[in-house]
């Protein structure tokens, strides 16, 4: 790499440098912005057979559904700091 280059994601062995920040895997039915999906679909895994256990299966889904909320909060976050931080470090460079 030569003082004058840009740099790349090809310099780094990258196709984009999306690929330095975390994407996390998706579960079937864990479509985070449809809640019914996501409680349709966890009711499949729970399976409440009597009344009691649907009220619980009822809570642990919200608190899961919160817990979900706040990690995809949390993620985008800090994938902004991550991409502010690399585009602020390429300008750097590229400014040299």
């Amino acid at each position: 790499m030569t003082q004058n280059s840009h740099l790349l994601p090809s310099d780094f062995g990258l196709n984009s440098f999306q690929e330095l920040i975390y994407q996390p895997t998706h579960r079937a039915g864990d479509h985070l912005d449809d809640l019914d999906a996501f409680r349709d679909a966890l009711l499949i895994d729970l399976a409440p057979i009597r009344p009691h256990e649907a009220v619980m299966a009822e809570n642990i889904i919200m608190i899961e559904w919160d817990i979900a909320q706040i990690l995809i909060q949390k993620r985008h976050i800090a994938r902004s700091a991550v991409f502010d931080e690399i585009t602020n470090q390429y300008v750097k460079l590229a400014e040299q």
